[in-house]
This record gives C-alpha cells, structure tokens and sequence, in this order.
C-alpha cells in the first residue's frame, strides 16, 4: 500500500515541477487533500498497533485490529480516488467524460474489436431515422412453375 502511496505523491511532485501538466487545478488539490487523508489514516493505523511481548499483547503478535483493518480499507479507497482524481486532473476530464470514455472502452473491449464499429451508408443512401424499424424484405411464397 506505500508503495502506491509513493507513486501518487510523486506524480504530484511531478505536477509541481512541471505544471503545464495539471488541466483542472481544483482536482489538482482534491488528490493533495486525499493523500493527506490517507497519511492520517496510516498514522492512526500505526498508533493504534501495541508493541509484540507486552502484557497486553502475547508474544506472537495476534494481527491486526479491528481499527487497523478499517484504516487498511480505507486507505485503500483513498488511493483509488487520488488516483482517478490526478487522471482527470492532467487529462483535463471531468468525471462524466472519464465514465463515457470507460463505457466506449468497455463496449469495444466486449465486442472484441480494436475500435466502435461505424456504418457508413452506400453513396446516395440516406441514413434510417432513429427508432424507425428497418423495411423488411418480401419473401417469395409463390410455388415455381416448371
């Protein structure tokens, strides 16, 4: 988890070195505030674990505790967010962009192909209205004379 940790912060370092990078600045300081929200929660998680041969804690260190596994998950959640956060943010998206984008890309990917299929009408052809049903074709259900 702090190595994630590590990588957020230094594409904000990176940002600060180089701020061309940031489009959206107001996002730009939501993934600061989420990266100092996860450096609270790991203190907390590292102030809440009680030193192994303790009286309270027998030798063996039984784990974690229950505080320690919440502040886990949420840390966990935190960096998820900052990093949504800093895609947008130097991608210059807003969060409706980044899901339509995501429902292309999911919608390509399940149908296999590299790209969303087009379909360009023949020259001279006008395109069918939407929510107009096709014409259907008509089938011959005369019997052939020999």
């Amino acid at each position: 988890m702090q190595g994630v940790t590590t990588a957020i912060v230094a594409l904000i370092f990176a940002c600060v070195v180089w701020p061309h990078l940031v489009k959206n600045r107001t996002q730009f300081y939501a993934a600061i505030a989420l990266v100092l929200g996860i450096i609270v929660f790991d203190c907390i998680s590292h102030m809440s674990q009680l030193p192994a041969g303790t009286p309270e804690v027998p030798f063996p260190n039984p784990g974690p505790t229950g505080l320690q596994r919440f502040c886990y998950v949420v840390e966990a959640f935190l960096q998820m967010a900052a990093i949504l956060v800093l895609v947008m943010c130097t991608g210059g998206q807003t969060l409706g962009e980044l899901a339509g984008e995501m429902h292309k890309t999911i919608d390509v990917v399940r149908r296999g192909g590299e790209a969303v299929t087009l379909i360009v009408p023949l020259k001279g052809e006008q395109p069918r209205p939407r929510g107009v049903a096709a014409p259907r074709a008509v089938e011959d259900t005369s019997i052939p004379m020999e």
